[in-house]
C-alpha cells in the first residue's frame, strides 16, 4: 500500500502497493513500451498491521500481498527494511511468509505467457514481529536492469505492533480476491485468486435492513406475496486519508470478492470477514486541502433470508 504525491507534470502510477522514490518504466501486460513516471514518498502517519505471537488465528494475522511481472531484461528482488531504510532481509523463502517465484504460474496450467513472468510475496506480519519484534517497517521493490542501472520503489510505513483487541481498535480490515484484469493496471489477475489486505482507520458497520418484495395482484386485486427477501447492508467510514491512497480503495471496490471485518470496540454488530458487494461512494472535499472524507456502501453478498411461496 502506498501514500504518494503526484510530482507536477508526471501522471500517478501505483505500482503494486508500491511507490517510485525514482524514476522507472512501468509496462503493460503485453509489454508494448513504457511510460516514465517519477512519485515522491508522502507518508501521512503509517499503516497498522498487526502479529499475533499467541496464536495462529488468521483474524488477528495481517499480511501484505506483492506481485510483479519481471521481463528477462531485468530482475526483481522484494526487500523488508526498518524505518530507516536499511535492508533487514530479501524476501525470497518462507522465513517472513509465502515466496512465489518467477515461474509460479504454470502456462501448462492455463495461465499466459505474461502471468508465467510474475512473481510476487506473501508477507506475514507475524513471522516478522517473530523475527524483529514490533516496530515500523518498509517493503522495497528492487529492479535490476540488464545494464545494471536499479531502480527502488519504497512502500509507506507499517507499523507492527503485538495484536490486542486494545490496538485494533478504530480499525476495520479488507481483504480482496483478484480475477479479472483491471484496465490501465498492467496486471492481469484471471484465474489468480490473488488475495490482497489493507487494514486502515475507520469504521464499519451502521448495519440497516432492506426489504424487497414481489407482489402480485389477484383478479380480486388482493396483494399476494410471491417472495420478500431482507438484505443487510452496511457503511464503511475510513478516517482521513490522502487523495493517493484512494486508488487503492478504487482497486478494492473493483475486486471480485472484498470480506471486511471491524474491530472497534464501540461497534453494535460483531463483523468478521463479511463477504460485500459495494453499492455506492461518496466523496466529501475540503477545500484545497489534499484530504478528503469517503463514504461507501454496502450490502452483503449472501442472500440466505428469503421466503418464496412458489414451488
Amino acid at each position: 500500500m502506498s501514500i504518494v504525491k503526484l510530482v507536477p507534470g508526471s501522471r500517478l502510477m501505483l505500482l503494486n502497493g508500491m511507490t517510485s522514490q525514482l524514476k522507472t518504466n512501468t509496462f503493460n501486460d503485453e509489454g508494448a513500451g513504457s511510460t516514465p513516471t517519477t512519485l515522491i514518498s508522502e507518508c501521512v502517519g503509517s499503516l497498522p498491521v498487526f502479529g499475533d505471537l499467541t496464536t495462529t488465528d488468521l483474524q488477528n494475522n495481517d499480511f501484505t500481498s506483492l506481485l510483479a511481472l519481471e521481463f528477462p531484461s531485468k530482475t526483481i528482488e522484494f526487500y523488508l527494511l526498518d524505518d530507516k531504510c536499511n535492508e533487514l532481509s530479501l524476501l525470497n523463502d518462507s522465513t517472513y511468509g509465502v515466496n512465489y517465484p518467477k515461474g509460479f504460474l504454470a502456462i501448462s496450467q492455463g495461465f499466459t505467457f505474461f502471468q508465467h513472468l510474475y512473481l510476487g510475496y506473501k508477507l506475514e506480519w507475524r513471522k516478522v514481529l517473530q523475527v524483529h519484534g514490533h516496530g515500523t517497517y518498509k517493503i522495497k521493490k528492487k529492479v535490476t536492469h540488464a545494464d545494471l542501472s536499479v531502480d527502488e520503489e519504497c512502500s509507506c510505513l507499517f507499523d507492527l505492533c503485538q495484536y490486542t483487541n486494545e490496538r485494533a481498535n478504530e480499525t476495520v480490515r479488507i481483504e480482496t480476491i483478484q480475477n479479472g484484469k483491471i484496465i490501465g493496471q498492467g496486471l492481469n489477475y484471471i484465474g489468480m485468486n490473488w488475495q490482497e489486505q489493507i487494514r486502515i482507520k475507520g469504521f464499519f458497520g451502521n448495519k440497516q435492513r432492506r426489504l424487497e418484495q414481489d407482489n402480485y395482484l389477484d383478479r380480486n386485486r388482493n396483494t399476494t406475496q410471491i417472495q420478500d427477501s431482507l438484505i443487510h447492508e452496511f457503511t464503511l467510514e475510513p478516517y482521513f486519508f490522502p487523495e493517493c491512497l484512494r486508488y487503492r480503495i478504487d482497486e478494492i471496490l473493483l475486486a471480485n470478492e472484498i470480506l471486511i471485518s471491524d474491530y472497534n470496540s464501540d461497534n453494535t454488530d460483531d463483523l468478521k470477514n463479511i463477504s460485500v458487494i459495494p453499492q455506492s461512494l461518496e466523496t466529501e472535499y475540503f477545500g484545497k486541502s489534499k484530504k478528503a472524507a469517503d463514504e461507501f456502501k454496502f450490502e452483503e453478498r449472501k442472500r440466505d433470508r428469503v421466503k418464496r411461496n412458489v414451488k
